[in-house]
């Protein structure tokens, strides 16, 4: 029985795991010490799973990813999901009037089953989801 059994750390990735292109040894030392004895880490991220595979090699998680910002739980490579909840692109039309209402949005990015939808919005925000 490890010391950290039953604890679950999750992390961000840009800005904390990495700051810019770099990290922290100290960081994946302290990492790799919670896992060993017992810890379980993981990344929750606004980037995919995949991309997050490439830093693999420097902070390993050793139970699902959160990716997208929550709305897919997978393993690196998004072959095991057990989570996902995507938007229908259906839903542009209500976030439209959202973003319209918003007055500090300035780029938008919409993940749908089939599609992302990426926009950089005007001075007016009437640009975002054109339709």
């Amino acid at each position: 029985m490890g010391k950290f059994d039953g604890i679950l750390i999750c992390s961000d990735f840009d800005g904390t795991l990495f700051i810019g292109s770099q990290n922290s040894d100290k960081t994946v030392e302290a990492i790799k010490y919670f896992q060993e004895n017992g810890g379980r880490f993981t990344i929750t991220s606004g980037r995919y799973p995949a991309f997050l595979g490439k830093y693999k090699h420097y902070v390993d998680a050793n139970t699902y990813l959160i990716g997208l910002n929550g709305t897919i739980i997978s393993n690196y490579d998004g072959t095991d999901v057990i989570r996902q909840g995507f938007l229908h692109s259906d839903s542009r039309k209500i976030i439209k009037k959202i973003i319209v209402d918003l007055l500090a949005l300035k780029e938008l990015n919409i993940f749908c089953i089939f599609m992302i939808y990426e926009d950089k919005c005007n001075e007016d925000r009437k640009s975002c989801l054109k339709q």
